[in-house]
């Protein structure tokens, strides 16, 4: 998705300064392509656990609390990825009937990026709820 984004973006500028003529897929095809790359990277984030916290918080709790708050913010990836499933697909049944302006391709696909990353989030998101959730049996088991 990266690729056709920069591929359409470029070629959209090669032919706006160029050629004076610029197609209107290129500009459609590098907005459907940034939206899936966004949505997907959210997945990425929950993954790598680099989406935006404030760690000063978490450092100034102790380590147990610290934890209790990733168990936390599990359950809000979670819960957020739910919302994302479920009015994500309501949206893309809402969409079938249209196509897009340039690529006359059904907004459908397009929608899809949502639920699609809602379920790459929810993933996520459970398996680190398992994870966190396996440290927290850990730690009860043996306090050091």
């Amino acid at each position: 998705m990266f690729i056709t984004l920069i591929f359409s973006t470029v070629t959209q500028i090669f032919m706006r300064s160029v050629l004076n003529s610029s197609p209107p897929w290129t500009e459609e095809l590098a907005r459907y392509a940034f939206m899936y790359v966004n949505v997907i990277g959210a997945a990425v984030c929950v993954r790598k656990k680099s989406h935006a916290r404030v760690t000063a918080v978490l450092e100034l709790l102790g380590p147990r609390a610290s934890h209790l708050l990733n168990i936390f913010a599990d359950l809000v990836i979670l819960f957020v990825s739910y919302v994302m499933i479920r009015y994500g697909f309501q949206c893309v049944l809402q969409v079938m009937a249209q196509r897009s302006p340039a690529m006359r391709i059904c907004m459908s696909y397009v929608y899809f990026c949502i639920p699609l990353s809602g379920v790459c989030i929810a993933l996520e998101g459970l398996t680190s709820l398992c994870r966190n959730l396996g440290i927290w049996k850990e730690k009860e088991e043996n306090p050091q």
